[in-house]
């Protein structure tokens, strides 16, 4: 996969702990291999961020998340048009990917990196 070269490209990582190896140490040492001054690391210790994003996706829950309404967003890919705005609630993406085993097929695409770097590109280039 290629390089988004753009200046006006901002990446939010959001790192929050689900395999058991997951915690902040990992995190950073994760977030040491995504250098870039465009780029911002988070660390959700508390799923916050990941059960909002989670319902504003509707992402079913796993088979590990039994009596939820709605799944933990992990593993997603998110581009927001340049225009969003953010406040009390987690806007919907214009466009995401994942790596989810739960979401249906006819749901969200699965990763894949060179689709998702054009839908970024697009982003990119629309108007303001």
């Amino acid at each position: 996969m290629g390089r988004v070269g753009s200046p006006e490209l901002r990446a939010y990582v959001v790192w929050l702990p689900v395999l058991d190896a997951d915690d902040a140490s990992a995190a950073r040492a994760s977030a040491a291999r995504l250098s870039d001054s465009r780029v911002r690391h988070y660390w959700d210790a508390t799923h916050a961020f990941g059960v909002a994003l989670g319902r504003a996706l509707a992402i079913p829950p796993s088979r590990f998340e039994p009596g939820r309404d709605h799944g933990l967003a992990w593993d997603v890919y998110l581009v927001y048009p340049r225009t969003t705005r953010w406040d009390a609630t987690v806007p919907t993406p214009g466009f995401w990917m994942h790596q989810l085993h739960q979401i249906p097929p006819g749901g969200a695409p699965e990763l894949e990196p060179r689709a998702f770097q054009a839908q970024v590109e697009a982003a990119i280039r629309a108007p303001h």
